[in-house]
């Protein structure tokens, strides 16, 4: 997943790491000042939950749906988009290079049907032949180059793509390619992290397959909180701060949805009945689970742990050597202050 940027200055970033430092002091004297330092770094990483009661619950779910006008444009677009980007071998006409797609997928929420209303882009994998990671900026400048120009405007480069505007919608470009080494595919592994994206098609069936209505409505809803701007910063990669990536919450969901039904002889880790009710006490859990980030140890009942993992990990389903809680360089997510907002929204809902 990408993330939006956020322009802050080193200055600005170095004055948050210091409240967040703040948060961590919990004796009687600071008690006062984190509650207030909560609240303001509340409102800006997270939309304001509603009263943690049933019809309450349902309605913020119902609410963060796609609506039907939303989901016809989208397949009109993704049509557009689809044929913008369908040739099949790009050849610059200065070098003699030439890059040959051998498939072209979607991935993202869009297909995995867990995009928010309102607030949804498009992932876009293409396959190369013979892929090689060193030649990522000519396959960058090679499509930019060939894309039509009427239908997709080139916003900016990202590691492995990049990033295109479509009349309204954001389109992220991927390069990737069959992977052929031996080495596991992680993010931590300079040589395979940029055959990630050819997993997407495994991701998209996984959370199809095992992710209900009552699992979907919770996804969209958890999304829809916690807010997407605000939490990147690029300047300085040891003070990032990195909010959870939608793939994270869409296998937390899963995993805390099974851990409900699992031990449910006529449900066996199936998706959760569809009832209102069912939605309310998964969300519920799910909050809950998102304040035990810290300390998680989540993986199929089919995976082996690797030795190269190591606590707290969330294990990708259809990678077991790629940790969720891990992003960049081996870098965790910022857990201590994500489940401090996390529990202070969910005790404001709770007692609203």
């Amino acid at each position: 997943e990408e993330y939006d940027d956020d322009s802050e200055t080193e200055d600005d970033d170095d004055t948050m790491d210091s409240r967040f430092e703040k948060l961590e002091i919990e004796n009687e004297h600071y008690r006062k000042e984190n509650e207030s330092l909560r609240e303001t770094l509340c409102q800006q990483y997270l939309a304001p939950l509603p009263p943690l009661v049933e019809k309450n619950i349902v309605e913020w779910l119902q609410s963060a749906r796609p609506s039907h006008e939303e989901e016809k444009a989208l397949d009109n677009a993704i049509s557009e988009i689809t044929k913008c980007c369908s040739i099949l071998c790009y050849t610059s006409e200065g070098d003699d290079f030439t890059m040959t797609v051998t498939n072209l997928v979607h991935g993202g929420s869009t297909q995995k049907k867990t995009c928010v209303k309102g607030r949804f882009d498009l992932d876009m994998v293409l396959f190369i032949k013979d892929f090689n990671p060193r030649n990522l900026p000519k396959y960058k400048r090679l499509f930019q180059d060939k894309v039509e120009h009427d239908k997709m405007q080139w916003v900016s480069d990202t590691p492995a793509g990049s990033k295109y505007k479509h009349k309204n919608l954001d389109v992220d470009v991927l390069f990737t390619g069959k992977y052929k080494g031996k080495q596991p595919i992680a993010y931590t592994n300079v040589k395979t992290r940029f055959y990630m994206a050819s997993l997407v098609t495994k991701q998209v069936a996984f959370i199809r397959e095992k992710a209900g209505p009552v699992e979907l409505d919770c996804i969209i809803g958890i999304k829809k909180w916690i807010k997407k701007k605000n939490w990147i910063k690029k300047k300085n990669w040891d003070k990032i701060r990195f909010q959870p990536s939608s793939y994270l919450i869409e296998v937390l969901v899963i995993h805390t949805s099974y851990a409900c039904t699992k031990s449910i002889p006529k449900l066996q880790g199936r998706p959760i009945p569809d009832s209102d009710h069912n939605r309310s006490i998964l969300f519920e859990k799910v909050l809950t689970a998102l304040t035990e980030l810290s300390s998680a140890k989540m993986k199929l009942d089919s995976q082996t742990l690797p030795a190269s993992i190591s606590e707290p990990y969330i294990l990708d389903p259809v990678n077991e050597h790629n940790n969720l809680l891990k992003v960049h360089s081996d870098k965790l997510l910022n857990l201590p202050i994500l489940t401090t907002l996390v529990k202070h929204a969910r005790n404001k809902a709770t007692t609203t």
